[in-house]
C-alpha cells in the first residue's frame, strides 16, 4: 500500500514538474565568416525564472565559446557572437541549456553554415 502511495505522489510531482518547466523547443544556428547568429526557441510565461541558462557553441579545433544569461524575451533567445578562427567548412554545434530542465543540441553541417 505504501508503495502505491509513493508511486501516486511521485506522478503527481513529476506532472506538475513537467507543467512548470520545458526545455528549449529548437535552436537555429547561421554562421558568416567568424559571426554566428542563434536563435533558441524557448517559450516561457515568466523569462525572469525560467530561461536559457547557458549557450555553448563548439567547433573541433576551437575552445567552446558560452553565454551565460539571465533572463531570455518571452519567446526565446537570439545571440550574435564573433568567434575567433571559426570556419564555415566545419561543423558548428549550438547547445542551449534551460534554467529550470532540459537542454537541446543542434549541429550544422558546412554546406548550411552560411
Amino acid at each position: 500500500m505504501k508503495k502505491i502511495i509513493l508511486m501516486c505522489a511521485l506522478s503527481v510531482f513529476l506532472a506538475q514538474a513537467g507543467a512548470r518547466a520545458n526545455p528549449p523547443r529548437d535552436a537555429r544556428l547561421t554562421a558568416a565568416g567568424e559571426a554566428v547568429t542563434v536563435i533558441i526557441d524557448h517559450p516561457v510565461s515568466d523569462p525572469a525564472t525560467h530561461y536559457v541558462k547557458l549557450v555553448r557553441i563548439t567547433q573541433e579545433g576551437l575552445a567552446p565559446v558560452e553565454k551565460s544569461l539571465s533572463t531570455q524575451e518571452p519567446a526565446g533567445v537570439t545571440l550574435s557572437i564573433e568567434i575567433a578562427g571559426l570556419r564555415t567548412d566545419k561543423p558548428i554545434t549550438v547547445e542551449a541549456f534551460c534554467s529550470r530542465y532540459g537542454s537541446i543540441s543542434r549541429t550544422i553541417s558546412p554546406d548550411t553554415a552560411s
